[in-house]
């Protein structure tokens, strides 16, 4: 279900059973579960028959926008200058203009990292067991 007053943007997938409520950028694949963000819609730009050069520079332009850790203003000034031509030049337009807000893309949480205690670690690279 799309919001009456949203936007999808060029070559956007909406996963199905999706409730979209906020803007989908252009070029990007949301899920159905979530309705997130999870990537770019690589299988819709090679149908379309996007150069691999274009699909480099979506990539680039993704990763700053949704990994750069700008504020929004930074963010599309960036875009602004960096992709002044070629596809990736749609999406500074297209923040400017939302009025809804844009969905958010979906990130993993970090994986779990196991801390040994440090004497723990001590053992094993002496080769001792710990008593237990």
């Amino acid at each position: 279900a799309v919001h009456q007053f949203t936007r999808v943007g060029t070559l956007a997938m909406i996963g199905g059973c999706a409730r979209v409520v906020q803007d989908v950028p252009p070029f990007v694949l949301t899920d159905g579960d979530t309705g997130m963000i999870v990537g770019l819609n690589r299988i819709g730009l090679r149908r379309a028959g996007m150069p691999r050069e274009a699909v480099q520079q979506l990539k680039e332009a993704y990763r700053l926008i949704y990994r750069s850790g700008l504020t929004f203003d930074e963010m599309v000034a960036a875009l602004k200058e960096r992709f002044a031509e070629g596809p990736a030049s749609q999406f500074a337009p297209f923040f400017e203009s939302s009025r809804r807000g844009f969905v958010q893309e979906r990130r993993s949480p970090p994986r779990p990292v196991i801390r040994l205690h440090p004497a723990a670690e001590e053992e094993s690279v002496s080769g001792k067991r710990l008593a237990g």
